[in-house]
């Protein structure tokens, strides 16, 4: 398998929020269809934006396949990789619920359930830019290299 990079787990995570705020309009207007593609970004988001960090605090992939798609996991990792997010509340909470459905791939296919509790859209959204944001702020994953593995700013 070949090997991934902090700069495309982040770039991954901010191509996939962009295509959550083009749905958010559908979402917010009550589209099931959009929801589902809207809430699987979203622990996509999570997911990359906290590997991308810990990769490049010199951690190895093997540490990418451990965490896999479990964000409560890739969250810890990242703070015991010294991330620490700007709203740990939000951030956790969303970790939490969302967390739960993306480890178990629920919008990878139609869920079998007739109501499943996310985080309101436009919460979801504000949350993950802010993290998007902060992580972008704090670390210039761009600028990484193998020879460099870490660039705080």
């Amino acid at each position: 398998m070949a090997e991934t990079t902090p700069p495309n787990l982040f770039l991954g995570a901010r191509s996939f929020f962009r295509t959550m705020q083009m749905l958010l309009p559908e979402v917010v207007a009550g589209s099931n269809v959009a929801a589902m593609s809207f809430y699987f970004l979203g622990g996509f988001v999570v997911e990359l934006s906290l590997k991308a960090i810990v990769l490049a605090k010199n951690r190895d992939q093997d540490e990418m396949r451990r965490i896999s798609h479990n964000l409560g996991a890739g969250l810890t990792a990242a703070e015991a990789a010294g991330f620490a997010p700007c709203d740990p509340k939000e951030l956790m909470h969303i970790v939490t619920v969302l967390g739960k459905e993306h480890l178990a791939a629920t919008f990878r296919y139609l869920p079998a359930a007739d109501v499943i509790t996310m985080p309101s859209p436009t919460r979801l959204t504000r949350v993950l830019e802010a993290h998007l944001d902060q992580i972008d702020g704090e670390y210039d994953l761009l600028a990484w290299s193998p020879e460099r593995r870490w660039s705080p700013r």
